[in-house]
């Protein structure tokens, strides 16, 4: 029986570790929050091959640019990449007014395609390290997705195969997608179930 537990630990511990390392895509999501349009992004980003040049970016947000910058309240040196071709849509909605944060926190991170998608913009912290983890939010205050006029839906731009040479604006209800962790917590929750089952048996034979 200790083999059979410590082969499940194995296992489960195994399947954590594989999961955990595996590129997890960048992912915006812009909510109403009491009133507050508020953007939260978290993931990680593979700027292998791309060319980049250093300069200030404010964290902002807008619908027919195609802007969504996050992060520190303030003009933050970032490292600007440029040209960066991308596949996908040119703007998240048609509305023509950009609106700068009224707060933020974590790294400065965004994409400014700017009417072009064959040279778009990406943002990322003064830096940055290829497919290190980022997190950032911001806070754009009292407006709306009917002020902004942006769409809800899911909108995802890339450029290249990998998991994370992607970058994704999610706005409105979307359906979360469990993280890596969820799904390894949800293995082992079942190991332990496999191993209940397991050991019913033998202990009524021993009785």
């Amino acid at each position: 029986m200790k083999i059979v537990l410590s082969a499940l630990i194995s296992a489960g511990t195994l399947f954590f570790t594989t999961v955990a390392s595996i590129a997890s895509p960048y992912v915006v999501t812009i909510n109403q929050d009491g009133g507050h349009l508020v953007a939260t992004g978290s993931g990680s980003i593979d700027v292998t091959g791309l060319q980049h040049f250093s300069g200030l970016k404010f964290p902002t947000v807008g619908a027919e640019e195609g802007t969504i910058i996050t992060g520190p309240h303030a003009n933050t040196t970032a490292n600007i990449y440029y040209p960066v071709s991308l596949n996908g849509p040119t703007w998240f909605g048609p509305g023509s007014d950009e609106y700068r944060s009224l707060a933020g926190s974590g790294s400065i991170v965004g994409l400014e395609i700017d009417f072009n998608p064959n040279s778009a913009e990406l943002i990322l912290p003064a830096g940055y390290i290829s497919d290190t983890p980022l997190s950032s939010s911001a806070d754009f205050g009292l407006i709306t997705f009917a002020s902004l006029d942006i769409k809800p839906g899911t909108f995802t731009w890339t450029w290249g195969s990998r998991p994370d040479q992607s970058f994704t604006v999610e706005i409105g209800s979307v359906s979360a997608v469990p993280e890596p962790s969820t799904w390894a917590m949800m293995l082992l929750g079942f190991l332990g179930l496999g191993w209940i089952a397991y050991r019913r048996p033998n202990q009524i034979e021993v009785a």
